[in-house]
C-alpha cells in the first residue's frame, strides 16, 4: 500500500536518515495471492547491517514482539501543519521501536496476507517495517495500524468473511504479513 500511495522514482530512507533511490524488484504474488508488499533495491556507499530472518511459524499468542519502523511526526505548530500537509512533507523521522505481544494468529491469511495481529502501538509510516522476535529476528513485516480510521470489514484471502467477535479483535490489533 505504500507502493500504490505514491508514485516513481521510490526511496528509501536508512536508520541514519540518508535517502536512497530504489528500484521495485518485484511486487509479492504467491500461489496467485496478492500480497501486500514490494521488494526494493538501492546501491549505497555505506554497508549497512541487514536483519537476521526468523520463523513465524511457531509463534503463539501471548509472545512478546516487537515492531519497528519510521513513523510520520508532524509539527504541532498549526502554520506549519498545514504547509506540511499541502507539501505531503513531514519532519526528520526517528526510528521507533514499540513493544508487544501476539494478540492473534489467524489459521488462514487475510486478504493481502495478512496473518499476524498484535498490541504493538504501531503508527502510521511504520508500514514496512520489521516485526521482531524476543531474539531480534524479522518475523513479519508491518502494514496495518490497529483502530483503523476506515473501519472496513477484513475479509480472507477466500472471499469468506470473519465472525463479528474475530473481526473485532482484528480491529484492535496491529497486523503484519508473515516472513514465510
Amino acid at each position: 500500500h505504500v507502493l500504490r500511495a505514491g508514485e516513481p522514482p521510490y526511496t528509501v530512507e536508512t536508520v541514519d536518515g540518508s535517502t536512497y533511490r530504489a528500484e521495485v524488484i518485484t511486487q509479492m504474488n504467491i500461489s496467485g495471492e496478492q500480497y501486500d508488499l514490494a521488494m526494493l533495491k538501492f546501491k549505497a556507499d555505506t554497508d549497512y547491517m541487514t536483519a537476521k530472518i526468523g520463523s513465524s511459524v511457531k509463534l503463539e499468542v501471548g509472545e512478546s514482539v516487537f515492531a519497528a519502523g519510521f513513523p510520520y511526526q508532524e509539527s504541532s505548530s498549526p502554520k506549519t501543519s498545514a504547509v506540511l500537509a499541502q507539501s505531503n512533507l513531514f519532519t526528520p523521522r526517528k526510528l521507533s521501536l514499540k513493544s508487544g505481544r501476539i494478540a492473534i494468529i489467524l489459521n488462514q491469511a487475510l486478504a493481502e496476507g495478512y496473518q499476524i495481529g498484535y498490541t504493538n502501538d504501531v503508527k502510521k509510516g511504520m508500514s514496512g517495517g520489521p516485526l521482531l522476535n524476543s531474539q531480534g529476528e524479522v518475523i513479519g513485516v508491518n502494514g496495518k495500524h490497529a483502530y483503523p480510521l476506515w473501519e472496513s470489514p477484513e475479509i480472507y484471502q477466500d472471499g469468506s468473511e470473519l465472525c463479528p467477535a474475530l473481526q473485532e479483535l482484528i480491529n484492535r490489533s496491529s497486523l503484519a504479513i508473515p516472513i514465510e
